[in-house]
This record gives C-alpha cells, sequence and structure tokens, in this order.
C-alpha cells in the first residue's frame, strides 16, 4: 500500500516538475554567467501588454522576435557588468544617494511616494538601489569607451542647420494627423493599405483610431514644432506633407501613424540657439554605431551560449 501510494505520487508531481523546469531553464550563458528563462520572462512581461491575448501566428512570431531582443539586450547588459568589474569602475554610496535624490526631485517625489511607486512596480528599494548602481556603471563605461570617441564638428552642425531651415521658426507650426491603434493591431499593415492608395488616412483613422480626433479623420489640428514629444519630432523631421509616418510607439503599449497634412515656418532661430539640439541629432547616429561595434567587439572575446 505504502509503495503504492508513494508512486502515485510521483506520478503526480511529474507534470509540476516539468512545468517547473520548463519556467526555469537556462536560456544563455555569458562568461559562465546565466540568465533564465524565468528572468527573461518577468522582462518580457510589461512589454506583452500591447498584443492580443488570443493572439494567432503572426504576434506569436512578433513575441517571439521580441523575446530574442530582449536576450540579446540582457546578454550585452552582462558584458557591460563584466568590462566595468575588469575595469574596476566603481560607484559610491554619495554618488548612488545623489542620483537617486535627483530623481525624487525630478518626478517631484518624496521618499516615501518614491518607495511606494516603486512598490507597485513589484521592486524594493535595495532592488532599485542595485539596479541604479548597475545602470551609473554601465553608462560611465560607455562614456569612456563609446560617447568620447564620437565627434561632431562645426561644420557638421552649420550643414545640417542650411538643410533644414524650415525646422527651426520660432512659431513653427504642423498640422497632423494621428491614428493610434488597439494593441495587438498591426501599424505597419495598415500603413501599407493608406500608401498603396487601398485606404485613406481619414478612413483608415475613423475605423481603427482608438486615439483623439479619431471620429474626424484622426485630424488632430496645428501643434507648435517645440512643443511636440522627441520622438514624435524624430518621425516627422523628413516627411512631406501629405507622407505618414513609420509606426511610433505610445506609451511602450500603442502603435501609432502620423500624418503630415501641413507645415508653418515662422522666423527663422539664430544657430546660437538650437547649435545643442542640431548636436544631439547628429550624435545619435554616430553614438549608435560606435555602441554597435563596441559591443560587437566584447561579444568576439566573450564565451556566449545561446540556448533560446
Amino acid at each position: 500500500m505504502r509503495r503504492t501510494l508513494v508512486f502515485a505520487l510521483l506520478v503526480c508531481l511529474l507534470p509540476c516538475l516539468a512545468a517547473a523546469e520548463v519556467r526555469d531553464r537556462i536560456v544563455a550563458q555569458v562568461n559562465g554567467e546565466i540568465i533564465t528563462l524565468y528572468d527573461l520572462n518577468r522582462q518580457l512581461a510589461p512589454m506583452l501588454e500591447r498584443f492580443n491575448p488570443s493572439h494567432g501566428q503572426v504576434e506569436d512570431e512578433k513575441i517571439g522576435a521580441l523575446r530574442r531582443q530582449l536576450l540579446d539586450r540582457l546578454i550585452d547588459d552582462i558584458l557591460l557588468e563584466q568590462e566595468a568589474a575588469r575595469l574596476t569602475l566603481t560607484v559610491t554610496e554619495l554618488e548612488l544617494e545623489n542620483q537617486m535624490r535627483k530623481i525624487r526631485t525630478e518626478n517631484r517625489l518624496s521618499e516615501e511616494e518614491f518607495e511606494r511607486q516603486l512598490s507597485l512596480q513589484g521592486m524594493s528599494l535595495d532592488d532599485y538601489r542595485k539596479k541604479l548602481r548597475k545602470d551609473i556603471l554601465k553608462y560611465r563605461l560607455i562614456g569612456a569607451m563609446v560617447r568620447r570617441k564620437v565627434v561632431v564638428t562645426k561644420e557638421d552642425i552649420q550643414k545640417y542647420y542650411d538643410a533644414h531651415m524650415g525646422e527651426y521658426g520660432v512659431e513653427q507650426d504642423v498640422h497632423l494627423g494621428l491614428i493610434i491603434l488597439r494593441p495587438g493591431s498591426s501599424a505597419e499593415e495598415l500603413r501599407q493599405r493608406i500608401v498603396s492608395g487601398e485606404l485613406s488616412f481619414a478612413d483608415a483613422a475613423k475605423a481603427a483610431s482608438i486615439g483623439p480626433g479619431a471620429s474626424a479623420g484622426g485630424d488632430i489640428g496645428r501643434l507648435k514644432w517645440d512643443e511636440i514629444a522627441p520622438d514624435w519630432k524624430k518621425a516627422l523631421r523628413d516627411l512631406k506633407p501629405g507622407e505618414i509616418s513609420q509606426p511610433i510607439s505610445v506609451n511602450e503599449t500603442y502603435e501609432a501613424l502620423l500624418l503630415l497634412q501641413s507645415r508653418g515656418e515662422g522666423e527663422r532661430k539664430p544657430l546660437s540657439e538650437v547649435e545643442d539640439q542640431i548636436r544631439d541629432i547628429l550624435l545619435e547616429p554616430k553614438y549608435e554605431q560606435q555602441f554597435a561595434e563596441y559591443m560587437h567587439r566584447l561579444r568576439a572575446k566573450a564565451i556566449i551560449e545561446n540556448k533560446l
């Protein structure tokens, strides 16, 4: 009887043990340091909110691609942490406290409110301190190894300024159309239908948009350029009137499309007022290229085993 009972318990436990193994198997090793499926899925969870719970094969493929991209990012994070340790980079307690105080001040939060916000995100203060310390170390490492190699000259800035005169009007504004899609909808597929002439932007907005101005064909009126979010500016910068932007993310949950209906130009701002802004625009692609080359070198000399 006892042997039968033990056997029955083992039979019942086997599926649970198998499920636990699947949930927490190793998906990658980086110079001996492991990343588990549990770690990966915990990072992935907030990103999955943009997908329809009853997603089909196309969205399964998108989620798979997103999971692989996220794993690559986690591998890069470990490589950067290991390199910072090799170079004996450190962050003092005073630096950590000053950075936390700066973050609380910028967000207008007391210490109690700050800890409450962390708790709502499932993170303790100690966990946040560890994460912030790692982020500061990575930023310091990237600054030393990447940013110092990126240069934008005065000539580069002048050339860009001359080529984008219309963008630097004092009262420049843009007349925009906006489509914000429900989670699970593909902005790229809708964009292709509009660009091909199968569907007008206005009809698409009326049928699919959950954003402001949907009933008016997505028309959200005229907005001052200086008041537009940086990612919107980036999407609109090279568009001509009548063109539609590439898909942009809204709150990391929704996908959206912008239609540039017209662009109004005001009096031109002097270069001195916009020099720093232009420098940031020109630095971004140069920085991304240098960072990609640096990570390629780190990966080349590392022992990485990707099991996903």
